[in-house]
């Protein structure tokens, strides 16, 4: 009978276990308000290393997720609403910093820290559109959620994951409506804020007209007053007028600063705003009037719902 030998082997496996370098981070919320013009704001976060003094722990990479919406056009909700925003490595948006998977050279943060307890500020640049590209989101406050990831380099150049953490953002879209004054069926022009409307030698009945244009992304209402009571004043002369508003009856907007609401609207316009024609009607100019320049201000003020 032979012999039945037994052969034991007894296999050592060696674990690489990753190296803790003991990240110390410091990070505020973002918050920001959309504004006429298109805004790209800095953020940053502090890193702050308390581990071993191993070149393993002196360089690192930082790279950022893709938020509520699944994707690197990164979007902020309110409800079902969705904002879009992005996330960028300089501040003219030329690279979008992604996450670890997905980043390609430019796509991620470098962070140099050499030294133990020696914080290094790490900066990235948050881009959000103006009022006028966003004009059909509704108003409120828009949030999301981004993890942002840091890894170590290390010696070998490999990367090794460290920690995550959580950045908000929250954008504030608001209420607002903006009123221009342009010659009659003139587009909307935001810096147009004032309007001569000039009658040259004034004559018995004559009329003048010009537009106001509210835009507005929720309802509003348009208020009227007259400086001199709806009279055209040279000293103690004057010279009555009335007015019309979108063809509404001729009133005199008197007494000498009442508030007259001459427009009303429970909603938002569209982006080239809702017209609306004002006409100026001189009255009866008796033959005994004394010449001179004759003149009134109507101040008219916007009000969002």
């Amino acid at each position: 009978m032979k012999p039945i030998i037994f052969l034991l082997v007894w296999l050592a496996c060696a674990v690489a276990h990753a190296q803790n370098c003991n990240l110390t981070i410091s990070m505020g919320s973002f918050t920001g308000a959309v504004q006429d013009l298109p805004q790209t704001l800095p953020h940053s976060m502090s890193i702050t290393r308390t581990g071993p003094n191993s070149s393993n722990c002196q360089n690192y990479r930082v790279f950022f997720g893709k938020g509520q919406a699944n994707a690197y056009q990164r979007a902020a909700y309110s409800g079902a609403n969705a904002m879009p925003y992005n996330i960028y490595r300089t501040v003219n948006r030329g690279d979008i910093l992604k996450d670890f998977s997905d980043a390609g050279p430019n796509e991620y943060l470098i962070a140099n820290i050499p030294t133990r307890d020696v914080p290094k500020s790490v900066t990235w640049y948050v881009g959000v559109d103006n009022l006028a590209k966003l004009f059909n989101f509704a108003p409120g406050v828009y949030t999301d959620v981004v993890p942002i990831n840091i890894y170590s380099v290390k010696s070998n150049g490999t990367l090794e994951y460290q920690t995550t953490r959580s950045l908000t953002l929250s954008f504030t879209i608001p209420r607002y409506a903006e009123l221009s004054l342009v010659p009659e069926n003139a587009p909307h022009n935001p810096s147009s804020t004032s309007y001569i409307m000039d009658f040259g030698t004034l004559e018995s009945q004559e009329v003048l007209g010009a537009d106001m244009r509210v835009v507005g992304n929720v309802g509003f209402g348009v208020m009227l007053s007259s400086q001199n009571g709806g009279r055209l004043m040279n000293g103690t002369q004057q010279v009555p007028y009335m007015l019309s508003v979108d063809n509404a009856a001729y009133f005199i907007p008197t007494p000498a600063g009442a508030q007259y609401t001459v427009a009303m609207r429970g909603k938002g316009t569209n982006i080239a705003g809702q017209r609306y024609n004002i006409k100026v009607r001189i009255g009866t100019i008796p033959d005994t009037q004394l010449d001179g320049d004759y003149q009134d201000v109507l101040t008219i003020t916007v009000q969002a719902w």
